[in-house]
């Protein structure tokens, strides 16, 4: 039985008054605290959020209630416009909230056992990406590639699943503050990663492309010069900085990737970051910059007829499941997705939700 519980900006005021956690107010990175507002739409949603709150953070129900209690009083003195989709019963954690969670999974060599305890697995999915991670607000039900595997991980540990609609700039956090148990929602593996969060063998496989508006540039050249959006927490400004190096478009003597930092690079090219996907897309819209840097499958959500995709194509994307560093639940996760590969089954889900055959994923059978 699968769960469907929205995590999306829990009480980020209360949670960054607690933390003192406050971002700096000229960043476009910056979460907007008027939109990032704890919602609890009715009190029965604070009632029946309160007893698995109070598991997460350990607290007495008594203390969780009152949390609740809090959060809703700041969620009451938001902004009209800045309000989310509540589903019954579900809750809103923090985008980006410091100190939020246990933080107690790395290293845990018994987080297979206390899932098994609890009775359900808290899974980070994509919430916008037809095919791979996608929340349908009018039914409030997860579909996709993510939340197929997310079931089938489940059923493997013999408990019900939660999934938790994630961005790149919430699905780490969460996980490393244990709220998350696993985080899928299109995270690229990466050495840097590798060496902060434990990766399965790759689900699915993506390339990076730019998305622009201006009918002028045809193709990644034309980007020189000109600022690109991308989102925090993503390989993407790197990833397009090599290419157009390797293209002979930006000329540089030397080019060090392990000292590239996108919001201060300004050599042929220049970024500016954004917390998630819809930040940079409104940026392209207002001209702010004149392209978004991101995967195909992300960028593909904004095409229309006022804006196409660059036809090249660069860095390719493989998307693992991330748990917590040294867990014993990253290499019980490690064989079912290579079992759910070699068996063929990954196969299937694929050509059932119409996505690309990723043959490349069978090296990992040999």
């Amino acid at each position: 039985m699968a769960r469907f519980l929205t995590l999306n900006g829990l009480a980020a005021r209360v949670g960054r008054s607690w933390y003192g956690a406050e971002p700096a107010s000229d960043s476009p990175a910056t979460t907007d605290f008027s939109t990032a507002t704890a919602n609890f739409a009715t009190t029965s949603h604070a009632v029946a959020a309160t007893p698995y709150l109070a598991g997460r953070l350990k607290l007495g129900r008594l203390s969780a209630a009152l949390f609740l209690a809090g959060a809703m009083l700041f969620g009451a003195a938001s902004d009209a416009g800045a309000t989310e989709k509540m589903l019954p019963g579900s809750m809103i954690v923090p985008e980006g909230t410091a100190g939020f969670g246990t933080g107690v999974n790395e290293g845990n060599t018994n987080m297979v056992a206390m899932i098994r305890e609890r009775g359900v697995v808290n899974i980070g999915v994509k919430s916008d990406i037809k095919g791979l991670g996608y929340l349908d607000e009018a039914t409030g039900q997860f579909s996709g590639l993510e939340v197929e595997l997310g079931k089938r991980i489940a059923k493997a540990l013999g408990v019900d699943v939660h999934f938790v609609a994630v961005n790149s700039g919430t699905r780490t956090e969460l996980l490393d503050q244990g709220v998350l148990d696993l985080v899928m929602g299109t995270m690229t593996i990466t050495p840097t990663r590798q060496m902060q969060w434990d990766f399965s063998t790759p689900y699915f496989s993506d390339y990076a492309s730019v998305l622009v508006e201006n009918p002028e540039i045809k193709s990644l050249p034309d980007l020189v010069g000109k600022s690109i959006a991308v989102t925090v927490k993503t390989n993407s400004a790197l990833a397009l900085t090599q290419e157009l190096v390797k293209l002979g478009a930006i000329d540089l003597d030397s080019f060090d990737p392990e000292t590239f930092v996108a919001k201060t690079w300004s050599e042929g090219i220049s970024f500016k970051e954004y917390d998630n996907a819809e930040l940079a897309h409104e940026a392209l819209k207002r001209g702010v910059v004149a392209g978004f840097c991101n995967d195909r499958s992300q960028l593909s959500i904004f095409l229309n007829d006022e804006r196409h995709m660059l036809p090249e194509t660069f860095a390719p994307q493989p998307f693992g499941i991330a748990p917590p560093k040294d867990s014993d639940l990253s290499e019980f996760v490690a064989k079912v997705v290579v079992e759910l590969t070699c068996s063929g089954e990954l196969a299937r889900i694929n050509d059932g939700l119409g996505l690309p055959q990723q043959q490349q994923l069978l090296e990992h059978c040999k």
